[in-house]
């Protein structure tokens, strides 16, 4: 017999994980640009800002692929959380363990 064994709690776990990085990101700032004055040269000022910019659309593009991440992990929690509750209904008369019952032992 082939057993599929879910960690829900894991996929909750990853799913607060990224959304304290998504948070993170969220707040940093793109505050180069209060250096330039230091930087002495303007190619140097140049480069840092185009490092700023980089950084401020490379941030963007990660919270957005976190966000979508988040979003797939939830819908699969619920999923799998919502046919371990239909399993456990079906079988709470027949000899079949759910993943959720299994963990509550």
């Amino acid at each position: 017999m082939t057993t599929f064994y879910v960690d829900l709690d894991a996929m909750q776990q990853l799913a607060s994980q990224l959304s304290a990085i998504y948070q993170s990101l969220g707040g940093a700032t793109n505050e180069l640009n209060s250096f330039e004055p230091a930087m002495g040269s303007s190619r140097v000022a140049d480069a840092l800002g185009d490092f700023g910019d980089g950084w401020r659309d490379g941030r963007k593009t990660l919270m957005s692929e976190i966000d979508s991440l988040m979003q797939a992990i939830q819908g699969s929690y619920e999923d799998y959380l919502y046919s371990e509750t239909q399993l456990a209904r079906a079988s709470s008369s027949a000899a079949v363990t759910t993943t959720a019952q299994a963990t509550a032992r």
